[in-house]
C-alpha cells in the first residue's frame, strides 16, 4: 500500500498525463521498470527494504521515463528537478545501503 500511495502521489506531483498500474515482483537485475506502452511500473521486491528517500528516488526515476525513455541529459534533468539529491540516492541503491 505504501508504494502504491507514493507512486500515485509522485505521479500527481510530476503531472503524469495518464493513470498508472503498480506492481512488485522478484527481479534480479533491476530495481524498477516502467512499461510505458502498458502504463505499468514494476519494482523489485528488494526495493521495499530501502529508506523512504531512496524509494522516492526510485519512483521518481521510473516516472521520469514517462517523459524520456533513455538515460540522457534530459532524463536526469527531470529526476534532478524532483530529487536534487538523486546522485546520493542512486549510489546508495546500487551499493545496497538501505538507509
Amino acid at each position: 500500500a505504501y508504494y502504491a500511495d507514493r507512486v500515485q502521489a509522485w505521479a500527481r506531483k510530476m503531472r503524469i498525463p495518464y493513470p498508472l498500474t503498480f506492481r512488485i515482483r522478484t527481479m534480479t537485475t533491476r530495481f524498477g521498470v516502467n512499461s510505458i506502452a502498458r502504463h505499468v511500473i514494476t519494482f523489485s521486491t528488494i526495493a521495499i527494504c530501502y529508506s523512504p528517500e531512496i524509494v522516492d528516488y526510485l519512483i521518481v526515476h521510473e516516472l521520469a521515463h514517462c517523459f524520456v525513455r533513455g538515460h540522457q541529459k534530459d532524463f536526469y534533468a527531470i529526476v534532478n528537478k524532483y530529487d536534487p539529491q538523486y546522485k546520493i540516492h542512486s549510489k546508495k541503491l546500487k551499493k545496497g545501503i538501505y538507509v
